[in-house]
């Protein structure tokens, strides 16, 4: 229950990507499955 509570704050006026992002970012976990590999990413810019 705390845990529900916990995300419901933290996705609190955010965009609605920013909890998935902020639990990956943190955890690992989920994989995104949009994204390549580290070994593929390049930086361009």
């Amino acid at each position: 229950m705390l845990l529900g509570f916990l995300y419901n704050k933290l996705k609190a006026g955010q965009h609605p990507g920013m909890a998935t992002h902020l639990l990956y970012w943190f955890t690992g976990f989920p994989e995104p499955k949009e994204l390549p590999g580290s070994h593929i990413r390049e930086l361009n810019g």
